[in-house]
């Protein structure tokens, strides 16, 4: 997403690229999300998508069948932070109707059309979904503790710290193709630059 630091989306990149041969990042705003996701689906016809902020990133295998299901937090700004899994025509035919005007009734929308006829409420703490990581000097113990049964790790943007980019690159070392490159995996991390801070950088616990 757009505003994400370089580490943020390169961790992200690192992870999804891990599980699937093709993922493709969007440098989305709140102004062009619907035009550039109409764009992209528009090539793919009944093609099974993915759809995922860049700071929420796989920690796991995962099956398909577990983003297909609505699950929602409390939290209204984590709400519909998971990503979400449908058919590229489904989604499609959802915006170009314009039923769905953002991303979280979009993945209401195409849960229904799998036969999901209410959403499920769960919280981080008690499930094995998600862990939201919300501060720049986290406790590395109880981090690793959690990756071990979570599916999915989230960044959010005001934790890129040096403690917390450390992490991610431990966890999200790049994917090195042998047979197209000869650099190392130490070269590429090198390649990678240091941390971009963001705009709004501000500690939270």
């Amino acid at each position: 997403m757009a505003m994400m630091s370089h580490d943020i989306v390169q961790a992200s990149i690192n992870a999804w690229g891990a599980q699937y041969e093709e993922v493709k990042l969007l440098n989305v705003t709140n102004e062009n999300v619907i035009n550039l996701l109409k764009e992209q689906l528009s090539m793919l016809g009944d093609q099974q998508v993915i759809i995922a902020d860049s700071s929420v990133m796989p920690l796991r295998k995962i099956p398909v069948s577990l983003m297909s299901v609505p699950f929602l937090y409390p939290n209204q700004e984590d709400r519909y932070i998971l990503p979400f899994c449908c058919l590229a025509s489904d989604a499609l035919d959802v915006l170009n109707k314009q039923d769905a005007t953002d991303l979280s009734e979009l993945r209401m929308i195409v849960a229904e059309l799998d036969g999901h006829e209410f959403p499920f409420e769960t919280e981080w703490q008690r499930d094995n979904l998600l862990l939201p990581v919300s501060t720049k000097n986290p406790n590395e113990r109880l981090l690793l503790e959690f990756v071990k049964r979570k599916y999915f790790i989230r960044f959010k943007q005001s934790c890129v710290g040096d403690k917390t980019i450390q992490f991610m690159r431990r966890l999200f070392p790049p994917q090195v193709k042998r047979e197209s490159s000869e650099a190392t995996a130490e070269e590429q991390s090198a390649d990678e630059g240091g941390k971009k801070e963001d705009d709004n950088n501000d500690d939270k616990v």
